[in-house]
C-alpha cells in the first residue's frame, strides 16, 4: 500500500492517524476544535511529534470540548507547567481565546462547521465561479483567505500554513499525494 511521504513507515501511530483520520471529513464541532488547536500546536514542529502528545493534550485540554476549554484562563500556569505538552503560552492563550470564539459563534450563528462551509462557500463562489483554476494556487488562496477571514473574527494563531494544514487534515482540501492510495 502506498501512503503520503510525510508517514514514517515504521511508526504505527503515524500509519493509523494517516489511513483512518487524515483527510476525512470532520463536522463535529469539538473534533474541529482539537484538529485546529493541534495544527496550532504542531507550528514549527513536526507533526510526529504532536500525535505522540495528542493524548496528553486531550487530557491538558479537557477534551477539546469547547465549553470547558473556553474557561481555561486561570489554568494557563498549570498548562505552562505540564512536561507532557507543548509549553508555549502564545500557542496555549490562542487556543483558549479561540475556544471562546467559536462558543459564542454557536450561541450566535450555528456552529463552527457551519461558519467553516459558509465562509469557504463563500470565497469558492467569489474567487472560481466560472473559472478554471490549477487546484495548488486554489489551496494557497482558500488557506491564506480563510485565515485573514478567522482572524478578523478574532481567532488566534491561525496563518495561512495553520489553516491549510487544518484543511487537508479535516477533508476540505485533499492533501494526500498523487501517488498515496488514499488520495
Amino acid at each position: 500500500m502506498k501512503r503520503c511521504g510525510w508517514v514514517d513507515l515504521k511508526d504505527e501511530q503515524m500509519i493509523k492517524y494517516h489511513d483512518n483520520e487524515w483527510g476525512n471529513a470532520v463536522h463535529d464541532d469539538d473534533k474541529l476544535f482539537e484538529i485546529l488547536s493541534l495544527e496550532i500546536m504542531q507550528s514549527g514542529l513536526s507533526w510526529k511529534t504532536i500525535l505522540h502528545k495528542r493524548n496528553y493534550f486531550r487530557e491538558a485540554f479537557q477534551n477539546f470540548v469547547i465549553n470547558q476549554v473556553k474557561l481555561m484562563d486561570n489554568q494557563v500556569s498549570t498548562l505552562l507547567n505540564n512536561k507532557h505538552i507543548i509549553r508555549n503560552r502564545l500557542k496555549i492563550e490562542a487556543i483558549i481565546n479561540n475556544a471562546k470564539i467559536i462558543s459564542n459563534m454557536q450561541q450566535v450563528d450555528g456552529s463552527f462547521n457551519d461558519y467553516l462551509n459558509t465562509n469557504l462557500d463563500e470565497l469558492i463562489k467569489s474567487k472560481f465561479q466560472n473559472r478554471s483554476y490549477d487546484s495548488i494556487n486554489a489551496e494557497k488562496y482558500l488557506s491564506l483567505e480563510m485565515s485573514k477571514k478567522m482572524k478578523k473574527d478574532g481567532f488566534k494563531f491561525i496563518g495561512p500554513v495553520v489553516m491549510h494544514s487544518f484543511m487537508q487534515a479535516v477533508g476540505t482540501i485533499n492533501g494526500h499525494e498523487q501517488f498515496c492510495d488514499f488520495r
